[in-house]
């Protein structure tokens, strides 16, 4: 399993890229001890830290977390956020905003510059005990280069993460685990949600390493292999040669399987 990042970098993100959506980070996200940011505008931020060039490729929301945050609370944060952005449009910057709330605890903000479309800003409100840390949060994403945290120290804009993220987005190389369930909400991480990320990830630059699957004690865990062989290119297999065929059987997967205590770890490697 991912290991809790307790001894994670805080690295300050030194001479920021233009972007519209970076400027939103800066002056409209309520970043505090119980908001921090999360996920594909982290690696983002990470990967422009650690190669020192502005990504190939743009985040398509930002996460906002919010943690041992009452309910009344957060859709008060929410409402300020959009006062916000109201008051930060003008003739410069012409702004549109739509509020929609998809869940009790997640609010989308979809905005437009220009009528442009930006970066959904999505607020999630993690509700699950009043211990939750950023790290709980981290440890429950199914691929390791999201595992990046953004926070405001002294007014600076901070990266957050640990040496085996860093080296895996230096490498610019990403390691999966699938779960039956996060710490975010009871919800699960279906398997054709992560290979949609994977593939998604794949195209921005990074190669498979690893595939892990995981199931808690008592549950069950179905892995589908046909699943698995509809990307097998981006797992670093080449399709079968076979021209005569419409839909060619993909060759077999280099499988290996681990038995540890109740838990199943199934792991596709190099």
């Amino acid at each position: 399993m991912p290991s809790r990042l307790l001894e994670s970098d805080v690295v300050p993100i030194v001479g920021l890229p233009v972007a519209p959506w970076v400027s939103l980070l800066l002056y409209i996200v309520p970043f505090s001890d119980t908001v921090f940011v999360a996920g594909s505008t982290g690696t983002w931020l990470a990967e422009f830290g650690v190669h020192r060039e502005r990504p190939c490729w743009e985040p398509n929301d930002i996460d906002v977390f919010c943690i041992r945050t009452e309910l009344q609370e957060f859709e008060a944060r929410i409402a300020a956020v959009a006062v916000e952005m109201a008051l930060w449009s003008n003739d410069a910057w012409p702004i549109r905003s739509l509020v929609i709330r998809k869940h009790p605890h997640i609010f989308n903000i979809y905005w437009w510059l220009s009528g442009r479309p930006c970066p959904t800003l999505s607020f999630i409100n993690c509700i699950n005990g009043a211990a939750m840390s950023s790290d709980d949060i981290l440890s429950g994403f199914d691929i390791d280069i999201c595992r990046v945290a953004l926070f405001k120290e002294a007014g600076a804009l901070c990266v957050r993460l640990n040496s085996a993220v860093r080296k895996s987005i230096q490498l610019r190389v990403m390691h999966c685990v699938v779960n039956q369930g996060t710490l975010l909400t009871a919800l699960m991480y279906p398997m054709a949600r992560s290979i949609d990320r994977i593939v998604k990830y794949s195209d921005r630059g990074y190669r498979l390493q690893s595939l892990t699957f995981l199931s808690n004690p008592g549950g069950q865990l179905r892995i589908d292999r046909n699943i698995l062989a509809v990307n097998w290119d981006v797992l670093g297999q080449p399709p079968a040669d076979d021209a005569d065929s419409a839909h060619p059987c993909p060759p077999p997967l280099p499988i290996e399987w681990q038995m540890r205590g109740a838990i199943h770890n199934h792991s596709l490697s190099e």
